[in-house]
């Protein structure tokens, strides 16, 4: 397991490499049973709360953002 808020895995900077923002996650979020809407996302991305609901938020995001990644190479 990695830290969800370890820098050397910065979403942002992924997602820029994606040509996607922050909000591109919340639909897929969302689809996996969170409620959650841009301030919170944003507010769990950037670690102001460190509890397990905001860790779990982080770690899906993470899964989303490596599938992409993933599906970006396949395609390359």
């Amino acid at each position: 397991m990695y830290d969800v808020y370890d820098d050397n895995n910065n979403i942002k900077s992924r997602l820029r490499v994606l040509g996607k923002k922050q909000v591109d996650l919340i639909k897929p979020i969302r689809a996996k049973g969170f409620k959650i809407d841009p301030s919170r996302l944003s507010q769990a991305l950037q670690g102001h709360y460190d509890s397990p609901a905001y860790r779990k938020i982080v770690e899906t995001a993470y899964d989303i953002v490596a599938m992409w990644e993933r599906q970006r190479e396949e395609l390359a």
